[in-house]
């Protein structure tokens, strides 16, 4: 697995044609094609294409993740919805980065390891035939409050680029929009792809006006009526609203936000309305340092609850003494690499396998325990085709437990 990519394209404007789908089953044996997403993953090798050119040509959203830690996200939004001087107050030297592609602007963001691997919590591999396997449909949703004028997306694109060091503590935060204290679920699927701190997000909220504050309304709300809004429909051209139609028959949800979001820009054209506007700074605009401190401070908080952990907590029955487990693996073991070994002899006689548990969500089988370095013991997993390895300190309590599960706590508490 230490090779495996995988990526993914959403097309939510316009489905793809059917030599285009052809092309792009062409670029790699592996892809699954659709009239509105194309997936492909690797176990080695790399992908033919570029990401940005896809983007540019045919689609809208992209996801990329690598065994090493690479996670990318790219959304193309029309410029008429987000201009790109709106989007590039969000972009950071190497994180974020906004471009404009013809009448579109591009958001990627971006993690890559310089040197080696860059580390995360959970790794996440997806299947590239199940369309419900990785979270980008549901990222890719708020592409739909992008082009509304919340800009929510692009502030914690921001914050992830703070957390990674690549905004300086001089720096002044971007426009703080509103809503950062009640994150919709695109925005959720978002900071757990990134990772991004529940305590970083907390503080960021604290210079965010609340998103039913009277001064963040939506300005179209009152004028968007049944009355006002026909006349614009029916000003379409009929062979954009046979395509719109035929579009949504064949199960695009996206062609109708589409055309909402094109009356939308008829409507703000003729209403005089800027979508730079829309930006929203309630209170005064802090330093990157300032934002860094607060997290800070809720963390050393007696009171913090720190994000919830989807593994559960090891529990030891009252007649199993770890103690004694510990000191019958490790004993006559004279370094760290004999004891891991001694632990591994034990569970693999002890330990019933192959068990299941859920990890980030999903259903893995734990099929073999093994050892990676010299004194780190690993569970190798799989799940459908693909295989991952997970260290054992970290793998999620299973329910229930399998036999011989207490050897796994004994190591726990050896390993520490």
């Amino acid at each position: 697995m230490s090779e495996y990519q995988y990526f993914e394209f959403l097309a939510l404007d316009k489905l793809l044609p059917r030599e285009l789908q052809q092309h792009l089953s062409r670029l790699s044996s592996r892809s699954h094609v659709s009239a509105s997403r194309y997936a492909v993953h690797y176990d080695y090798g790399n992908f033919p294409g570029d990401p940005d050119t896809l983007i540019g040509d045919h689609f809208d959203a992209h996801l990329h993740v690598a065994a090493w830690g690479s996670r990318h996200v790219l959304l193309k939004v029309p410029a008429r919805d987000l201009p790109l001087s709106v989007a590039a107050q969000y972009a950071t030297e190497q994180v974020v980065e906004v471009w404009s592609d013809a009448d579109s602007t591009v958001i990627a963001i971006r993690l890559d390891a310089d040197d080696g691997y860059l580390e995360f919590d959970r790794p996440l591999y997806f299947e590239d035939d199940d369309d419900t396997s990785s979270p980008l449909a549901d990222i890719a949703s708020a592409r739909g409050s992008l082009r509304r004028g919340d800009l929510r997306l692009l502030y914690l694109a921001w914050l992830v680029a703070l957390v990674r060091g690549d905004v300086d503590d001089d720096d002044v935060e971007p426009p703080v929009p509103p809503g950062l204290d009640h994150l919709d679920e695109p925005l959720k699927a978002f900071v757990a792809f990134f990772e991004l701190p529940e305590t970083m997000i907390a503080a960021a909220a604290e210079g965010s006006a609340a998103a039913s504050s009277p001064d963040v309304d939506d300005p179209l709300e009152e004028w968007w009526t049944l009355d006002a809004v026909e006349p614009y429909v029916a000003a379409l051209p009929h062979a954009q609203l046979v395509d719109i139609v035929t579009s949504m028959v064949l199960g695009d949800g996206n062609a109708a936000d589409a055309l909402t979001q094109q009356i939308r820009h008829n409507v703000r054209d003729d209403l005089g309305l800027d979508p730079e506007d829309d930006v929203t700074t309630p209170t005064e605009r802090r330093s990157a340092g300032a934002v860094l401190f607060r997290e800070a401070q809720l963390l050393a908080k007696p009171d913090h609850t720190a994000p919830p952990n989807t593994s559960q907590p090891d529990t030891v029955r009252p007649e199993v003494d770890l103690d004694a487990l510990i000191a019958e693996a490790t004993a006559d073991c004279y370094s760290p690499d004999e004891a891991a070994m001694g632990f591994q002899n034990f569970i693999d006689d002890e330990l019933e396998l192959p068990f299941t548990v859920q990890v980030l969500g999903e259903t893995v089988t734990v099929v073999e325990v093994d050892i990676s370095g010299e004194d780190t013991l690993v569970a190798r997993c799989e799940r459908g085709r693909h295989r991952q390895v997970i260290d054992l300190r970290d793998l999620p309590t299973p329910d229930p437990a399998p036999p011989g599960w207490q050897w796994v706590q004994a190591y726990r508490r050896w390993a520490g």
